[in-house]
């Protein structure tokens, strides 16, 4: 991009409103080049910047759109508001489920048995969640600047909870290699988010990281920057309960008949995410990540008023912070043999049927009274006592590890006696082929009682998890009916960015979709001009790759200072996923 800076010396004033009117523009155009409308191209007056600006802050309002979170359910139900109130025919939902990071309280308090203060997680590993135990982390609070080596002379690191500036780059790495216990960033305000996400970490470290506005910290702990070698506070108290949740979530879509009978078995995809990223747990309001599903939204206005000639399938996607989870779930929707879905879905309804006549015949069992289900259930719930029989055995031979390795006296004697009996006990009881018919003892007949319980919960969780993912299939089913019968020509996702832009002019590669946008404000005339190459990719559908070098002129900067950056849409071939989007 550095290279290619000297091209482009044009600048200019422009008001906000107007570079969002062109750069919207823009990209209605080209989009309505793949699906043309009935009444001919439309003009930039049908953008909507009020709208658009509306819809942006609603969904930043919401503070926190990450996936899983209460935020992204409430920009859910937003998008189905919004294009129910077109008058749509067909608004959607395809409900899945993906792995996040649920945070659901941390605290902090400055001395031990003190008032506890809110505090969040810096989410800044991909791996380890950074749960700390209900006991807490304990410790001096220390003060390090920017974590420069030298800031750490004369400090007591060890075992102690560090203050440290966001603006540190990867030094948080200095104070876990010196024996810290955890680290707290102060952040003094506009700092990017590329200061965030450099200090992401892959490897699964143990080393919980926070984060807290300077005004707060000034707040709670006065001058805590002066320079000095005395501890902030002598002891400060951290608790976080952080884990792995599987989060349900839901993408939405809306299916837009086309008009022309030359196109009815041809369908155009066209998405954009709602979801947020998040790094601080609760702060992800997403402005900026919202501008692709603003832009959908005014789409699916465009074309309620000028029907496309061919149909249209609007798609906006959860999950996208993980791995572009929503879109592949809808690709494999739409692109999975029958049979195999069809298939799966006669084993899961099998599991269900059969999970549910395991735990009625848990429940019936009683060992003392020599209670159980009928012959047929039997094998069953022998294989469900034996499996949490197993799991508890395990459980029990690591707690004897621990208490054999930390022995020192008596009573620790006598603990890893207990333990070693009970395993044996559970053991001896996983050998019998069938618990039917059995004389127990009375230890052994409560022990039974325990495990079948345990049993139970285990045999319901399975129970919740097959059902969810039957009912997921179901919205499958769905979603094919809709769309299974057209051929997809195009699929294009929006990645789209808040910068105020102008764009200028690229070399023709290809052929040109677009001629120069003569219809647009003064300010921009003659700059407009998308340019495309297709690729025929195994003569299944044409795949148009869609970009525009732009400069970009923050509003309120000095003319002449501009940037590069690029504003692309891709047009992703369907199927087989994944398609790289980068």
């Amino acid at each position: 991009m550095g290279q290619n800076r000297h091209r482009y010396k044009k600048t200019t004033n422009l008001n906000p409103t107007l570079c969002r009117r062109g750069w919207l523009l823009v990209l209605m155009v080209t989009i309505i080049c793949l699906f043309p409308l009935q009444s001919g191209h439309a003009s930039s007056q049908r953008f909507d910047p009020d709208q658009f600006l509306a819809d942006i802050q609603a969904f930043s309002a919401l503070e926190d759109r990450s996936t899983g979170t209460p935020g992204n359910m409430a920009a859910a139900e937003y998008i189905k508001n919004r294009l129910t109130s077109l008058g749509f025919d067909v608004v959607a939902s395809q409900h899945f489920a993906v792995p996040t990071l649920q945070h659901r309280q941390s605290s902090l308090s400055l001395s031990p048995g003190g008032p506890s203060i809110p505090i969040l997680p810096f989410l800044g590993n991909a791996v380890s969640p950074q749960r700390i135990p209900a006991a807490g982390i304990k410790g001096p609070l220390i003060y390090v600047g920017t974590g420069e080596p030298a800031a750490f002379n004369g400090k007591k690191v060890a075992g102690a909870v560090v203050l440290m500036e966001i603006e540190s780059a990867h030094n948080w790495e200095y104070a876990a290699d010196m024996g810290a216990s955890a680290l707290i960033y102060i952040d003094r305000g506009n700092s990017p988010k590329m200061i965030f996400e450099d200090k992401f970490e892959l490897s699964p470290i143990q080393f919980p990281r926070f984060w807290m506005p300077a005004a707060q910290a000034r707040q709670l702990m006065g001058s805590f920057d002066r320079p000095s070698t005395t501890p902030v506070a002598p002891q400060v108290v951290l608790q976080s309960d952080i884990g792995w949740t599987l989060s349900p979530t839901e993408n939405i879509y809306c299916v837009i008949p086309g008009t022309d009978p030359e196109y009815e078995d041809q369908l155009v995809l066209l998405e954009a995410f709602y979801d947020s990223s998040i790094i601080v747990a609760g702060r992800s309001p997403g402005a900026d990540e919202a501008c692709g599903v603003a832009t959908l939204l005014q789409f699916a206005r465009l074309m309620k008023e000028q029907p496309p000639q061919k149909t249209v399938l609007l798609v906006a996607s959860s999950g996208h912070a993980q791995a572009l989870a929503g879109m592949r779930e809808f690709v494999w929707g739409l692109s999975e043999k029958s049979k195999t879905i069809k298939r799966t879905q006669k084993r899961l309804s099998a599991r269900i049927k059969q999970t549910r006549a395991t735990i009625d015949g848990l429940k019936s069992c009683g060992f003392e009274q020599g209670r159980f289900p009928e012959v047929e259930v039997m094998p069953l719930v022998d294989r469900a006592i034996k499996e949490r029989l197993k799991t508890e055995a395990d459980l029990v031979s690591r707690q004897l590890m621990q208490a054999r390795m930390q022995a020192n006296n008596q009573a620790s004697a006598k603990s890893i006696q207990e333990l070693a009996l009970l395993r044996q006990q559970l053991r001896q009881l996983t050998w019998l082929n069938s618990f039917k018919g059995q004389q127990f003892s009375e230890d052994d007949s409560r022990l039974l009682a325990q495990i079948t319980n345990r049993a139970i919960k285990d045999q319901q969780a399975i129970l919740n998890d097959t059902q969810q993912q039957y009912d997921y299939l179901k919205d499958v089913n769905q979603l094919r009916r809709h769309a299974r019968s057209f051929d997809m020509s195009a699929a294009v996702s929006l990645h789209l960015s808040a910068m105020v832009v102008v764009s200028v002019p690229l070399t023709t590669v290809g052929c040109t979709l677009l001629g120069h946008a003569s219809t647009a404000h003064p300010a921009t005339a003659n700059w407009m001009r998308f340019c495309a190459k297709p690729v025929k990719l195994l003569s299944k559908c044409w795949v148009w790759t869609i970009s525009s070098r732009t400069a970009c002129a923050p509003a309120g900067k000095t003319p002449g200072k501009i940037s590069l950056s690029t504003v692309r849409l891709w047009a992703v071939k369907l199927p087989p996923w994944p398609v790289s989007m980068d």
